[in-house]
C-alpha cells in the first residue's frame, strides 16, 4: 500500500499551529494570539511562513492566506502549508504558552514538495485547544486537544491516487497532567476505488464480490480509569457499506498509575512485556454484524463450483464438526458449530465473548495457550452467539 502522509492529519495540524512561541523571528504582525502561532509554526521547524492579513483584538484572531515549509519528514522531505483563514477565539498567551477555546481553519492544504502526495481538508474546527514549547531549539511539545472536526478530507498518496474522507472526529476527556485518559476517534466515509488497490490479488477478490468501490468507516473509543486501574476499550469498530462490521471491546485491569509510569518510562521490551502480562482480562467481545459480504462470498464459491448458494452452506455446516476437532473441546466445537450453522444459514450477526468469573491475568492466558490451548475457553467463559437481536 502507498505510503499515506499521515503526519500531516489534523491533530498533527494542530499541534503545529498552536505549539506555542517562546521567540518570534518573523516580523510581529500587531497582534499577540497570531505572533503566538506563527512563532509556535516556527518552533515546529516551519519556514518561509507568510500571510495575507491579520484581524482580532485581545483574545482572538484571524489569520487569511497563511503559508509555510514545514519540517522535513522522516523521509527527509519538506511539505508546503496553506491555509485560506485560520480564526482563533477566546484565546490568551503567557508564559510560552497559547491557549483557545474555538479554533476554526479553512481551505488547509499540505503537499510534499516535489512529489503528489499530500492532503487536502475543507474545514477544520476545534475546542479546547493548548500548546507550549519549552524550548525553541528542541520543542517540547506540550498539546493538548478537547475535539476536532475535519470534513472534506482528501488525501493523495505517492502514486497519485486520492481517497476522499468525508469526515474525521476527535475527541478527549479527563486530562491530567496535560494527558487525557479519555479518548474517541471516528472517520466516517472514507472511499477508495477498487480498481487503485495496489495489490492484485485484493482488486481481484473485490470485483469477484462485485464491489468496484469500497466505503469504510472507522471508531475507535476507550479510556483508563486510575481509580478503578482498568483500561476500558468501549469500541473499535471497522465498517464497510454493502459489507459489513466487525467490532472489539475489552476491560483490563490491574493497571496502576506505577504500571501506566514504567510502561512509558525508557526501558527494555522485555520488562514491559512482563508488565503488561501482569494485566487482567475482564471481559473480551468481538462481534461481526453482516450487511452482504458473507452472502456475496457464498455466491461467488456457488458460482465457482458451479452449484447453488444452499449446496454451499450444507457442504460447509456439514464440515464444521471435523473442521472444529483441533480445539480439542467438544463441549465448545459444539457450542461453536451451532452458533456457526445458524450464522450461515442466515447471516446476521455473530458474537465472541470472554467473561471470566475472576479477572484472568494474560500470563495465565498465554500459559495456557501454550500447555493446554484446548483449556482457554472455559478458562474464559467464551460463548459464541450468533443472530441475536
Amino acid at each position: 500500500m502507498p505510503r499515506l502522509p499521515l503526519r500531516l492529519a489534523g491533530p498533527s495540524l494542530a499541534v503545529l499551529l498552536l505549539a506555542g512561541a517562546p521567540a518570534l523571528a518573523a516580523e510581529p504582525t500587531g497582534n499577540a494570539i497570531a505572533d503566538a502561532v506563527i512563532g509556535g509554526m516556527e518552533a515546529s521547524g516551519a519556514t518561509n511562513i507568510s500571510w495575507g492579513g491579520v484581524s482580532g483584538d485581545d483574545d482572538t484572531a484571524t489569520i487569511t492566506d497563511l503559508k509555510a515549509t514545514t519540517a522535513a519528514g522522516e523521509n527527509g522531505k519538506t511539505s508546503t502549508l496553506t491555509i485560506g483563514s485560520l480564526t482563533l477565539d477566546e484565546a490568551s498567551v503567557a508564559d510560552g504558552r497559547i491557549e483557545a477555546g474555538a479554533v476554526a481553519a479553512t481551505s488547509i492544504g499540505i503537499k510534499e514538495d516535489g512529489g503528489t502526495a499530500g492532503v487536502t481538508i475543507a474545514q477544520i474546527t476545534g475546542a479546547g485547544v493548548a500548546g507550549s514549547v519549552e524550548d525553541a531549539v528542541s520543542p517540547d511539545l506540550d498539546t493538548t486537544l478537547g475535539e476536532m472536526t475535519a470534513t472534506g478530507i482528501v488525501i493523495t498518496v505517492e502514486d497519485g491516487t486520492a481517497i476522499p474522507i468525508e469526515t474525521v472526529e476527535v475527541k478527549t476527556g479527563d486530562v491530567v497532567d496535560g494527558s487525557p485518559r479519555e479518548m474517541s476517534f471516528a472517520a466516517d466515509a472514507i472511499v477508495i476505488d477498487v480498481a487503485k488497490l495496489p495489490d492484485e490479488e485484493a482488486k481481484a477478490q473485490m470485483a469477484r464480490l462485485g464491489y468496484d468501490t469500497l466505503k469504510l468507516s472507522l471508531v475507535f473509543a476507550g479510556g483508563w480509569d486510575a481509580d478503578e486501574e482498568t483500561l476500558t476499550v468501549e469500541e473499535i469498530t471497522v465498517s464497510g457499506d454493502q459489507m459489513g462490521s466487525l467490532s472489539l471491546s475489552a476491560s483490563l485491569g490491574g493497571l496502576t498509575e506505577a504500571v501506566v509510569e514504567q510502561l512509558q518510562a525508557e526501558g527494555n521490551d522485555e520488562q514491559k512485556m512482563q508488565l503488561l502480562q501482569g494485566l487482567l482480562i475482564e471481559e473480551i467481545e468481538i462481534s461481526f454484524e453482516n450487511q452482504s459480504v458473507v452472502n456475496r462470498l457464498i455466491d461467488a464459491q456457488a458460482k465457482d463450483g458451479g452449484t447453488t448458494p444452499a449446496a454451499v452452506v450444507d457442504q460447509l455446516t456439514q464440515a464444521l464438526p471435523q473442521m472444529l476437532q483441533m480445539l480439542g473441546n467438544p463441549d465448545f466445537e459444539a457450542k461453536v458449530a451451532a452458533a456457526a450453522t445458524a450464522f450461515l444459514k442466515a447471516p446476521q450477526n455473530l458474537t465472541i465473548n470472554a467473561a471470566p468469573a475472576q479477572p484472568v491475568p494474560i500470563a495465565q492466558v498465554v500459559g495456557a495457550a501454550m500447555m493446554a490451548p484446548q483449556s482457554l475457553p472455559t478458562v474464559l467463559n467464551v460463548t459464541v452467539d450468533a443472530n441475536q437481536c
